[in-house]
């Protein structure tokens, strides 16, 4: 099964709105990326979720305002995404079609932003992370925005302690597979997890490589997904701001930024 297959074979089991909504992880993972992308997103315009799953954030995007364009591979987030969209109130909805990362259907400088929340990491090889970002770059208006996801090359070796499975044999070759090479398992079988695993700064120098400039990186969860306590803490008004605070003070700190599970760049496209 070739690499995209591999994907869509993962996808069509996840609920991926499911894990974002209703895991203590995904949920923090989720609302951290909210508060970055508050952060980091002009007012308005037109934003191209590329890779946008079942519209998570498409939705929260459209209720802020912006104008939306989702695309996605798999066809499973594409029926949930043009339902969610369907279901939403007159100026929420948002654009949905099946595409791939690398040949998106729209015109050069018509973007505003352009999101890349999960292909980047689901490409697992380089030339193919450099065709999908320079898409990008070309659907991009000058001094458009990239936001663009990673996975970082330690996830594994953290969440194999984190589960308290790590002393087999077989777990550890693993661990040291994935460190050595960056792909997320030797050999994938349908519905395993199929991914690229990016150091920070590899990550930074692909988009640089593609002609971003101003780039830099932020760790989403930072070490708060390790936290056996994660879901008690989000369940607690007091708690869960204050952990709020600490990953948005460090989430920059490059000594730090390595720890989280998903890494978050931006780029900007020259003008």
């Amino acid at each position: 099964m070739d690499d995209d297959g591999l994907v869509l074979a993962h996808y069509s089991q996840a609920e991926e709105s499911v894990r974002l909504h209703q895991t203590p992880r995904g949920f923090l993972e989720r609302l951290r990326t909210w508060d970055l992308l508050e952060r980091w997103l002009p007012t308005g315009g037109v934003v191209y979720d590329v890779g946008g799953g079942a519209g998570v954030h498409a939705a929260w995007l459209a209720d802020r305002g912006y104008d939306v364009e989702l695309s996605d591979l798999v066809p499973r987030h594409v029926s949930e995404a043009t339902e969610l969209s369907e279901a939403r109130r007159p100026g929420r909805s948002f654009v949905v079609e099946q595409a791939d990362a690398r040949r998106i259907p729209r015109g050069d400088d018509s973007a505003d932003v352009l999101l890349m929340l999960g292909p980047l990491y689901h490409l697992v090889e380089t030339s193919e992370r450099k065709q999908a970002l320079i898409e990008a770059r070309c659907l991009l208006r000058p001094g458009g925005l990239l936001v663009a996801a990673g996975i970082s090359r330690f996830a594994w070796l953290m969440d194999a302690y984190r589960k308290e499975i790590a002393d087999s044999a077989e777990v550890q070759a693993s661990i040291a597979y994935s460190l050595q090479t960056g792909h997320s398992n030797a050999d994938p079988e349908p519905g395993a997890f199929w991914a690229y695993f990016h150091r920070p700064d590899e990550l930074t120098d692909e988009i640089t490589a593609a002609d971003f400039g101003s780039v830099s990186i932020a760790g989403v969860e930072g070490f708060a997904w390790m936290l056996p306590s994660l879901g008690a803490i989000l369940d607690s008004g007091p708690s869960a701001e204050a952990l709020m605070v600490q990953l948005r003070t460090k989430e920059s700190e490059p000594s730090v930024v390595g720890a989280s599970g998903h890494l978050l760049a931006r780029g900007v496209k020259p003008v």
